[in-house]
Parts: structure tokens; sequence; C-alpha cells
């Protein structure tokens, strides 16, 4: 076999292919080293945090992070209590950030659990097939949460925990929106990039 045609690493085939996917797949790539900068790791947070702190000082400033920041978040933070508990929830406020609603059905619909539960069990698996631990830990908690919901609360008690879910999300999904910061994704999302904006608005 013609030694160009041939991994000089791990001796596979390279098949016109200009990488190796075997060493590709063990080593980090360009894409997965940007999240383990020192410095911006180190510094990331107490800038963000502090920048949100004195930004939202200037009302036009803390206006648009209630626009564009606080309500996308408080409404995805609705719909996902809704969704765990199997309800129907469009998050318009965080489709159209001045909207500020977002549409519940507070029937139970097996349907929905069903779709919830796929979405986030495929996610969890594409993220262990890429060694993405980070979104199958963030998965599985969500399954869980969401099951256990399903079974331990009455129907009278799911009305008031899609109500504060709007401020548990500005806590929790801003949290999660900060840790994920620190996390590789899935390279599509081009999350090196986009990671900044989501940072910002979990800051904020």
């Amino acid at each position: 076999m013609d030694e160009k045609n041939v991994c000089p690493k791990c001796g596979i085939p390279l098949d016109g292919e200009p990488q190796c996917f075997r060493c590709d797949a063990d080593q980090p790539d360009q894409f997965t080293t940007v999240f383990y900068n020192f410095k911006i790791n180190a510094w990331s947070l107490p800038a963000g945090l502090t920048g949100a702190f004195i930004l939202q000082k200037f009302w036009v400033f803390h206006h648009l992070a209630i626009l564009f920041c606080v309500i996308p978040v408080h409404e995805m933070g609705h719909a996902f209590a809704a969704w765990m508990n199997g309800r129907f929830a469009l998050p318009i406020g965080a489709i159209v950030p001045t909207a500020g609603m977002t549409i519940i059905g507070y029937s139970y619909h097996f349907l929905v659990t069903l779709i919830y539960l796929a979405a986030f069990g495929y996610l969890g698996l594409k993220a262990y097939q890429q060694k993405l631990y980070f979104w199958v830990a963030l998965s599985f908690c969500f399954i869980v949460i969401s099951i256990a919901m399903t079974f331990s609360l009455a129907a009278d008690q799911v009305g008031p925990i899609i109500s504060y879910g709007g401020v548990a999300g500005e806590f929790l999904l801003s949290a999660v929106l900060i840790i994920s910061f620190y996390q590789p994704s899935f390279k599509i999302l081009r999350w090196d990039f986009f990671r900044y904006p989501f940072f910002v608005m979990g800051c904020m």
C-alpha cells in the first residue's frame, strides 16, 4: 500500500481524507482546545459578572438586558417547567424577546413527555458518542427531573411550578449558560463563537 495513503501515526488507510479519523477522534483538535485556555477561563466569570453589574447601573443597558437577556431566559424557565411536566408550551418571549410571554397548555399530554424525553435522550446519546460528557450529564439531569416531576406532583401542584419556573429559569438556566461556556459542544453549533453571547446573557 502506498505510504502516502496511510496515517503515519496509526497506519490505517486515509481513503483520500486529509486527516485520520481515528487520531482526530482520540486527540483534542483546535476546536476543543480553545475551551481550555487558562486565561480566558480564569478571567471570564469575574469580568462577565462585574461588567454585567456595572452596565446595569445605566438605564439603557439595564433595559436592553431585560429585553434580550432576562425575558428570554425567564420565558424558557416557564417552558421547561411545563415540558418537564408533560404540558405544551411555546416560549414566544424567547423567540421575540419584547413579547415577554409563553403560551402554556395546562392539560397533561403524554406526547409532550415522549418528545421531551426523546429529545434529551438523543442529545445525551450524540454527546456520549462525541465524548461531550457535560451535555451527557445535563441531558440525564433533565430526564430524571422530568420523570420525578411527572410521577410525584399532583395536578394542582403543576400550575404553581410552571409559574415559579420563570424566576427559577433566571437562576438555573443562566447558571447552565455560564457553565456551558467552559464546555466543548457539537462542532456544528460553532459553540467556540456563540458561547460568548450566551455567556453574556447568563451573566446579565
